[in-house]
């Protein structure tokens, strides 16, 4: 179930897939497990990870949201319906 009060708005990362948005605010959506978890192994500054539960019980994407945690991400719950909401992929992996 996902947070009651929200670290990041849907709206805010919808926002961020204009060109103009991103230039103006200075910041970006990645999107993926593998762009996600370089992101946090560089020295960029991550507000928030977002992330479906149920897409990652084990594994690599476990694994990445613990390194999130880690390196004191905030993590942010959320259903796979709000998840593509801010998806522009077809297929969305449930991370970004």
């Amino acid at each position: 179930m996902p947070a009651s009060s929200p670290i990041v708005s849907l709206r805010e990362c919808r926002r961020l897939h204009s060109r103009k948005e991103r230039q103006a605010s200075g910041r970006f959506l990645v999107e993926g497990i593998r762009p996600v978890r370089a992101a946090l192994m560089s020295p960029a500054r991550i507000e928030v990870v977002l992330y479906v539960p149920e897409s990652f019980r084990d594994g690599y994407g476990q694994e990445t949201i613990d390194l999130a945690r880690s390196r004191n991400v905030p993590c942010q719950p959320l259903t796979s319906t709000q998840f593509s909401s801010i998806s522009t992929r077809e297929n969305p992996r449930g991370i970004a």
